[in-house]
């Protein structure tokens, strides 16, 4: 009978160890990988070769670096599971953020984006001048450009409001759309309803400033400031102009 009780906890004290070194043998990960791919563009819509793409998890330390091969694939190895903020960078081209990226561990341990992210280079448009005049309770933008506007091409511009002196792509209280032209001057026609969402009526003094974009801006919201950020924006500028709404 004691040899009996003895081999049953001989028996115990194996099984208990066996099921410890099972533990330790497959731990629960802390980290994996994030995968995802990119498409890039010169200001317009011509594809350019996505390789060479730079992209890094924010405030990783030792940073964690990928960079896009020909297909604009990218691989991040060994990153800590949690909510991610990655850069995306690339010589021409504004920086990207991608915020909010979900890295939770789960089967298989890596994370795989499913969105393909499309940027394009920064804009190479100047706008040289600017002016506003009111048509009835809509406000005409009249923008001129180098290079030109034509039908066969096109360029982008954006527009930016604010109800003090300096406003800039950086400093404003509203934003336009990314407007395609192709004349030059181009105007652009901003209705009493779009004025009114922006924040503005009748009687406002604001002032406006034009900047050349790209098709594919960069934009991004920066949780910071609560503010966009437009990473693309040609910095060679017109002066700000200022206008009463109609």
């Amino acid at each position: 009978m004691k040899i009996k009780s003895i081999l049953l906890l001989f028996s115990a004290l194996v099984f208990t160890i066996a099921c410890t070194k099972s533990d330790d043998d497959n731990p629960v990960p802390t980290k994996g990988s994030i995968s995802g791919s990119v498409n890039l563009y010169d200001e317009r819509t011509n594809p350019l070769n996505n390789s060479g793409m730079l992209i890094t998890v924010e405030g990783s330390n030792p940073q964690i670096t990928a960079t896009t091969n020909s297909s604009g694939k990218f691989v991040l190895q060994d990153v800590p599971f949690g909510t991610k903020v990655l850069l995306y960078e690339k010589e021409g081209y504004g920086t990207y953020k991608k915020s909010g990226v979900n890295h939770a561990y789960k089967q298989g341990s890596n994370t795989s984006l499913d969105t393909i992210v499309s940027l394009g280079r920064k804009s190479v448009t100047n706008t040289t001048a600017v002016a506003c005049h009111a048509d009835n309770k809509d406000l005409i933008v009249e923008v001129n450009t180098t290079p030109s506007a034509t039908a066969s091409n096109r360029l982008y511009v954006r527009l930016f409001f604010d109800v003090k002196s300096g406003v800039s792509g950086s400093s404003y209280k509203a934003y336009s759309e990314n407007y395609t032209i192709g004349i030059n001057p181009a105007e652009i026609r901003l209705t009493a309803e779009k004025i009114n969402k922006m924040g503005f009526q009748t009687g406002d003094i604001v002032f406006v400033k034009a900047y050349g974009d790209s098709f594919w801006s960069n934009e991004y919201k920066d949780y910071a400031s609560g503010k966009m950020v437009f990473p693309n924006l040609n910095p060679i500028s017109a002066t700000e102009v200022q206008v009463t709404i109609p």
